[in-house]
C-alpha cells in the first residue's frame, strides 16, 4: 500500500501522501463524519481531502485553491484520495447507508446482509424463522 505518490494536474505534477489519523480527525471536524458519503462526496469533501493529502509537500494548496481546477481533475482527484486512503478504494471496507435498514448477519466471513425484522422472525444465528402456524 503506496504512503506517497505524484499526480499531474494542469501539467505540474504534485507529490502526495497519506494522511494520518489526527488529518482524518480535523476532516471530521471540519467536514464532517468521515464514513458520511455525502460528505466525502461533496466538492468540499473531495477538495478538504485532496489538501490532507497534498499538504505535506504543498502547503500552498488550500482547499479553496484545489476548488478552483478544472472539473476534469475530479476523477483524478478521487484516483489520488482512494490510493492515499484506502478505505474508500474499491473492495475495501465498505458501510451500509446511514438510512439503511439492513445489518450484516452470521459470521466473520459472511457479508450477507439480512432485513431487520421483529426478534421472533431472525433466529440467533441471523437465519429466518418461519411463522409459527395457527390451526
Amino acid at each position: 500500500m503506496p504512503s506517497t505518490g505524484a499526480i499531474t494536474i494542469a501539467g505540474k505534477t504534485y507529490t502526495w501522501t497519506s494522511p494520518r489519523l489526527a488529518d482524518l480527525e480535523e476532516f471530521e471536524a471540519t467536514i464532517g463524519p468521515i464514513t458520511d458519503v455525502e460528505k466525502v462526496n461533496s466538492i468540499k469533501g473531495r477538495c478538504y481531502l485532496a489538501h490532507l493529502c497534498l499538504r505535506e509537500k504543498h502547503p500552498d494548496l488550500l482547499p479553496g485553491v484545489i476548488r478552483t481546477w478544472d472539473n476534469a481533475v475530479w476523477g483524478d482527484l478521487w484516483e489520488m484520495i482512494t490510493q492515499a486512503i484506502p478505505m474508500f478504494a474499491a473492495g475495501g471496507p465498505q458501510r451500509p447507508p446511514a438510512n439503511s435498514v439492513e445489518q450484516t448477519g452470521g459470521g466473520a466471513d459472511n457479508h450477507s446482509p439480512i432485513p431487520i425484522s421483529s426478534p421472533s422472525s431472525i433466529s440467533l444465528d441471523g437465519q429466518p424463522i418461519a411463522p409459527a402456524r395457527n390451526g
